[in-house]
C-alpha cells in the first residue's frame, strides 16, 4: 500500500479479532509504502472471507492507504504429517507441513528439509535403492533437526488460537518490558504471579 504512515524500522503486529486465530501486520517499506496483510485460520473464518477481514483492518488502521498490489496464498499450519516418505518419494517444505504453525513462515524449514532430502537422495541413487527403507533416514533426520521445535510451536499455536481478545491483552501487558534473561518458563511464572495471577490458569498447559 501507498500513503501509509508507520514508524521506520518497526514491525507492527495485531492479534485477536482483527485476524481470528492469526495475526495482522504492517511492515514499513519507506516513502509512505508498507506491506499490510493478515493471516487467518480457514477453520475460524466465521463465514467471512479473509479479504473481508483485511478490508476491515485497513479501513480501521490505515483509512488513507492506497492498495497497489494484492497477493493471496495458503500454507499448512496443522500438526505434522504422520509420514513424509514412501517408496520413491520424500515430501519437503510446505508439502510436508514443515511451515511454522504460528507464523506460517516456511523458508527456513524448506531449506533445512530440502538439504536433508538431497543428501538422502544421493545415498539412494548410489545404492540404486529408493525404497522407503532407505528414504526413512530423511524422516529421522528432519525430525531430529527441527521436528521437536515444530511440535512445541504447534502446541503454542493451538493455545493461542483459543484466547479471547481480553486474554491476549492481559498477556501482553503482563510481559511488557520483559528482559531477554526472563524469557523462560521460570521468568514467565514470576511475571504472572506478580502482575496477573489469573493468567496462570489460562496458560498452565503451555508452561
Amino acid at each position: 500500500m501507498q500513503n501509509v504512515e508507520l514508524t521506520e524500522n518497526t514491525l507492527d503486529f495485531y492479534f485477536g479479532s482483527a485476524a481470528p486465530s492469526g495475526y495482522a501486520w504492517a511492515f514499513p517499506k519507506g516513502d509512505g509504502a508498507a506491506n499490510i496483510g493478515l493471516g487467518v485460520l480457514g477453520s475460524k473464518l466465521m463465514g467471512k472471507r479473509p479479504l473481508a477481514y483485511l478490508d476491515e483492518f485497513v479501513a480501521q488502521r490505515f483509512p488513507g492507504g492506497k492498495p497497489v498490489e494484492l497477493v493471496m496464498g495458503a500454507c499448512p499450519v496443522s500438526d505434522a504429517l504422520p509420514h513424509t516418505v514412501s517408496n520413491g518419494l520424500m515430501l519437503v517444505g510446505d508439502a510436508a507441513h514443515h511451515t511454522d504453525p504460528i507464523t506460517g513462515g516456511g523458508i527456513m524449514a524448506a531449506l533445512q528439509s530440502g538439504t536433508i532430502a538431497g543428501q538422502v537422495a544421493n545415498k539412494a541413487v548410489c545404492k540404486n535403492d529408493a525404497s522407503v527403507k532407505v528414504l526413512r533416514e530423511y524422516e529421522t533426520e528432519w525430525n531430529r533437526s527441527f521436528g521437536k521445535s515444530r511440535k512445541r510451536m504447534y502446541r503454542v499455536k493451538e493455545f493461542v488460537v483459543n484466547l479471547s481478545d481480553d486474554e491476549i491483552i492481559r498477556i501482553f501487558h503482563a510481559f511488557a518490558g520483559i528482559s531477554a534473561e526472563e524469557l523462560n518458563p521460570k521468568g514467565a511464572l514470576k511475571r504472572l504471579l506478580r502482575l496477573d495471577p489469573r493468567l496462570l490458569f489460562s496458560i498452565r498447559k503451555l508452561l
